[in-house]
């Protein structure tokens, strides 16, 4: 084997520690009659153009009788030698291709097939003996390995989950065919599922011993798995658990994919921002374009990639072509205005892949598409529903507007054609203000039109509200946009965890279908460097693990998501001490996650994670708290924005509990509700008329109730705050 002998004197020269390790894993697969069938799997196997090793029986029982070889052009018997003496198998093997040949972790290199007697103890190992073992990648460096035989107790079983794209329709794994391992594998046993994203060990506990069941998760319905459900029995004898899934298509066509993140924002200072852009489509996309419109009150500095076209606050990126699983970062850098902001202003970043493409398309989709704007001028606050679809719309739909954190009326219906769009106008009077629109039925992907804003006008102490525009969602969920909302700050905690939307009162209310984005931070406060770092995240039993992804990371990382424990470890990451460089210092790891459908009303999200910095204790974060409801937007319609509304009377408000109601156009068959904060109907009163008297007998907590008026078709036809406040 020459290739080898004249590259060792090069590769003493070659810094092992950078490369992955190789890794060998021996399989005892059992008997048929008198001949034991040993597989040899390996991980790490990339680019490798030259490998020999030697495979022996510890304990020289039996001989060997057969070598199958798998994914390895070109072996025939002259790469193996087998010598009776030592129950020895010597394997030899130059490839020849150019780039070397590269296999998904835990794939078959060969099944060696080994005649002994069954009823006696055998154990297999790879040695150095009489070959030294040793493996080439393609630029000839000696790779490190390591070896597992067939008999060493194992704690947890090795385990590789890979998911490729069958290119050739063959649902066998191809040369040049790309691995995609970021993939969601659900494992079904005994009535129950697992959720596995890279897992790579897995313990198996005596109770989960036999046939389990493996399925892939789709990012998009464009794909089809043509290996279909794998099933693995899984039990004390399992040695390495490699599961290979073919991905073909199923509807050929480009889904363009985008992420942001940054850390933190900082007023007077210049902040990084990090996209990370995709193909998760099943075709090639030749023209790929990312844009980024900026906040207004920033500047762009630089970027990682030249943009080709800078128009104001608009920035756009020509990527051109971009195959299926394709991937691609950028970072560019903007400094946020010192004179025109404060701290705690909330500012917002979008980036877009486009062409957007609607892959699938439900028939009964009219062909309308409603789009929000919003802006602050001449004393106003303006905001428009524009239909910028090909048709119009068919039904209408509904819209409401929330002032900081009430709604100032009841929704409204729209109705818009092709084209035709709807101003609205408020007082710019310091509040923040945000449009929410139900976008038209059956339109494809999970577009949710919404758009804030806040700082428009001064209140009367010359101010005006924040932190309300993070308290909804942002519309993002569909896979071609990408929108990252921040309030700056100036102190901040070293090492916590935020949650996307921050939900709604104090209670954090959202809605159960809709996606939280969960970032953790991380920083060297110390005075040495930080080598290895790592983050252990417990997801809540409420969450959807089967829509868990990673959107972003300021390092790269390993990580396995197994039994909901999410392990995210960066080694090395050579982090410095804050002291020599405050930016550095800092990492981030960040994920979205969708709670279940099934998700009870009430049912709290509560969320932490450890951080370990080298082998120091964890540092705990802080917890992030989300609870699911609906309906939960506090309703007072006394205000500007619903002048059609009915003028209700309350006396005496504040009440302890005996009032008068009555209602200008609502005279009869009433039926009157008070809703606490939490959305709560606690007290119900049916009105043949009114006036009406109420008498709350039963005892409420003091606090600002909302009193909804039905007529007697069951429509909230007038709403009003009222305060009780028990004598």
């Amino acid at each position: 084997m020459a290739i080898l002998a004249t590259a060792l004197c090069f590769c003493l020269f070659q810094n092992i520690n950078a490369q992955d390790t190789v890794k060998i894993f021996l399989e005892n697969k059992g008997w048929s009659g008198d001949t034991n069938v040993i597989e040899v799997r390996s991980t790490h196997f990339r680019e490798i153009i030259a490998f020999q090793l030697s495979f022996s029986e510890i304990n020289r029982l039996g001989s060997f009788a057969q070598i199958e070889v798998y994914n390895l052009p070109g072996f025939t018997s002259n790469n193996y030698s087998y010598f009776p003496n030592f129950s020895t198998l010597t394997i030899s093997y130059n490839t020849p291709l150019p780039n070397g040949i590269s296999l998904p972790d835990g794939d078959l290199l060969f099944r060696i097939k080994w005649i002994s007697q069954p009823l006696q103890a055998h154990c297999y190992t790879v040695t150095d003996a009489p070959t030294v073992m040793e493996f080439l990648n393609a630029k000839f460096e000696s790779l490190p390995v390591r070896t597992y035989n067939s008999c060493s107790p194992v704690q947890v079983i090795p385990a590789f989950i890979n998911v490729f794209h069958d290119e050739n329709g063959n649902c066998l794994f191809d040369q040049n065919e790309v691995i995609y391992p970021e993939y969601t594998v659900v494992d079904s046993f005994n009535g129950r599922k697992s959720i596995l994203i890279n897992p790579q060990f897995l313990f198996i506990p005596f109770s989960d011993y036999g046939i389990h069941y493996f399925s892939v998760v789709h990012n998009n319905q464009l794909w089809s798995n043509c290996s279909g459900i794998i099933q693995q029995t899984l039990d004390a004898n399992t040695r390495l658990l490699s599961l290979n899934f073919g991905l073909q298509t199923k509807i050929s066509c480009p889904d363009l994919d985008v992420e942001l993140s940054i850390p933190l924002l900082r007023r007077c200072a210049d902040n990084q921002y990090l996209v990370n852009y995709q193909n998760l489509g099943t075709q090639v996309e030749n023209n790929a374009v990312l844009r980024v419109v900026l906040d207004s009150f920033m500047t762009f500095n630089r970027a990682s990639v030249t943009p080709s076209k800078i128009v104001g606050p608009v920035l756009e990126f020509n990527l051109g072509r971009l195959n299926p699983f394709e991937k691609g970062t950028i970072q560019f850098n903007v400094h946020l205005d010192c004179n025109n902001t404060i701290t705690g202003q909330t500012h917002c970043v979008k980036a877009e892949m486009l062409p957007k493409v609607n892959c699938i398309n439900s028939p009964n989709w009219s062909g309308a598409h409603l789009e929000v704007d919003a802006k602050c001028e001449n004393g106003k606050v303006k905001f428009k529903i524009l239909n910028s679809g090909q048709q119009n719309m068919s039904e209408p739909t509904q819209y409401w507007i929330v002032e900081d954190d009430i709604m100032p009326g009841l929704k409204k219906n729209i109705l818009l054609n092709q084209g035709a769009s709807l101003d609205l106008e408020y007082p710019a009077n310091g509040k923040t203000y945000r449009l929410c629109v139900d976008q038209v039925p059956f339109h494809p992907g999970n577009s949710n039109p919404s758009v804030a804003l806040e700082g428009c006008g001064r209140n009367p102490q010359g101010d005006f509200s924040r932190g309300f525009v993070l308290q909804f969602p942002e519309d993002e969920e569909d896979h071609h946009t990408a929108v990252d909302c921040q309030q700056s700050v100036a102190s901040y905690d070293p090492n916590d965890k935020m949650g996307w939307p921050i939900g709604y009162s104090n209670q954090q209310y959202i809605e159960a279908d809709r996606q939280i984005d969960y970032r953790i931070r991380f920083q060297n406060t110390g005075t040495d460097t930080a080598f290895r770092v790592v983050v252990v995240d417990t997801l809540s039993q409420w969450f959807d693990l089967e829509t868990f992804r990673i959107t972003s990371s300021s390092h790269p990382f390993q990580m396995r998501l197994v039994d909901r424990v999410l392990t995210v470890v960066f080694d090395p990451i050579y982090l410095p001490y804050q002291s020599i460089d405050e930016y550095s210092s800092q990492g981030y790891f960040q994920y979205q996650v969708k709670p279940l459908a099934s998700t009870p009303i009430k049912s709290r999200l509560l969320n932490a994670a450890e951080i370990f910095f080298d082998f120091n204790a964890a540092i705990k974060t802080n917890v992030t708290k989300h609870t699911i409801s609906k309906d939960f937007i506090l309703v007072y319609t006394d205000q500007f924005a619903d002048p059609d509304q009915h003028h209700v009377n309350i006396h005496p408000n504040p009440s302890d509990g005996h009032f008068i109601v009555d209602c200008q156009g609502l005279k009869q068959n009433v039926m009157l509700s008070l809703i606490n904060a939490c959305g709560e109907i606690c007290f119900r009163l049916p009105c043949q008329e009114l006036p009406c008297q109420v008498n709350i007998n039963s005892r409420l907590p003091d606090g600002l109730y909302l009193m909804n008026l039905q007529d007697q078709h069951g429509n909230i036809s007038a709403s009003k705050r009222i305060v009780l406040k028990n004598p």
